[in-house]
């Protein structure tokens, strides 16, 4: 006859034992195989950057176009510019950090950070012959995003950019 202590450690028993188990067959996995080569490890997703229509402002994987809010205006005679709308499940201080480290590596320079205390940032960046803004937006669970790309104009053209 089993008594209700006897049973209620034989369930923890079973309990540790599965996870035990569950641990070393993770374990197994994950360790270098026969061959003798050491296990590679994932490089995080972010890592490798995308350049959608813009060949020079790279976005993480983790970001999606937004077709119906994405305007790009592609010259023959230089570089794409419009806005791009992306949208994904990712904070706003690794977007800020991500497009820091990315744009300078892309030769953009960092210009001004607003770093609204609610949800809303925005980052301009300058090239020496285009300008950059990115407006990173937090709501519902999701984070927008819009990279802005124009051209500078010189004071002989008319404008006022430099």
């Amino acid at each position: 006859m089993e008594t209700p202590i006897v049973r209620r450690c034989s369930g923890v028993f079973f309990v540790f034992a599965m996870v035990l188990f569950i641990m070393s067959c993770s374990y197994f996995q994950s360790s270098p195989k026969s061959s003798g080569k050491p296990a590679t490890q994932k490089t995080p997703r972010g890592s490798t950057p995308f350049y959608y229509d813009f060949g020079d402002v790279p976005l993480p994987k983790e970001l999606s176009v937004i077709d119906k809010s994405t305007y790009i205006i592609e010259k023959a005679s230089g570089y794409p510019e419009g806005i791009l709308a992306l949208k994904g499940r990712v904070t706003r201080n690794s977007l800020i950090a991500y497009f820091k480290n990315g744009m300078a590596k892309d030769n953009w320079q960092l210009v001004a950070l607003f770093k609204s205390p609610r949800e809303n940032s925005i980052m301009l960046f300058r090239k020496e012959n285009r300008r950059c803004i990115i407006n990173i937006q937090e709501k519902d669970f999701m984070t927008y995003v819009q990279v802005a790309v124009a051209p500078t104009v010189s004071e002989s053209e008319g404008g006022l950019l430099k």
